[in-house]
């Protein structure tokens, strides 16, 4: 089984796994990234987190000063970049012009932050520090997701 529509909780989550005693694995993901960004790996069982970028994608936090969350200190917008990410709405340059940067960078609008041991959480909405490219992990507090990190990778998006 696949969860990715919206966050669920851990305890949910374990007593699924335990319960129907199948693999269930957690993703995080947006339309204007084909759907996947990150996936849970078969085998990983800790929850409340979304497992690493999938391999045509890299992930960094950007700076949201007007909510205090700063890249520096491991917190901030999500931002997804690569080969699954869209090229822009359709007949919709403005609004594309409001979520991709100059550097082809998607800007979420879900706010991040890394957590020890190579997590990161999400906190929430916000509507340049690069944190991991093909193995990472993401939670999010409003909707709330992580990513495990297992190695950060230099992007070539």
């Amino acid at each position: 089984m696949v969860v990715g529509s919206a966050p669920i909780s851990g305890t949910v989550l374990n007593f699924i796994r335990c319960a129907v005693g199948c693999l269930v694995l957690e993703g995080y993901g947006q339309t204007e990234c084909c759907a996947p960004v990150t996936l849970t790996v078969p085998g990983d069982y800790r929850a409340d987190h979304v497992g690493p970028p999938i391999a045509c994608c890299c992930v960094k936090l950007a700076d949201v000063p007007e909510m205090e969350y700063f890249a520096a200190n491991h917190q901030g917008e999500v931002c997804v970049k690569g080969t699954n990410v869209f090229q822009g709405y359709f007949k919709n340059p403005v609004l594309t012009e409001e979520v991709k940067d100059a550097q082809g960078w998607h800007h979420t609008g879900d706010i991040g932050m890394w957590l020890p041991v190579s997590y990161n959480q999400i906190k929430g909405l916000s509507y340049p520090s690069l944190i991991a490219c093909s193995s990472a992990c993401l939670l999010m507090a409003s909707r709330t997701y992580r990513f495990v990190w297992e190695r950060s990778v230099q992007c070539q998006y």
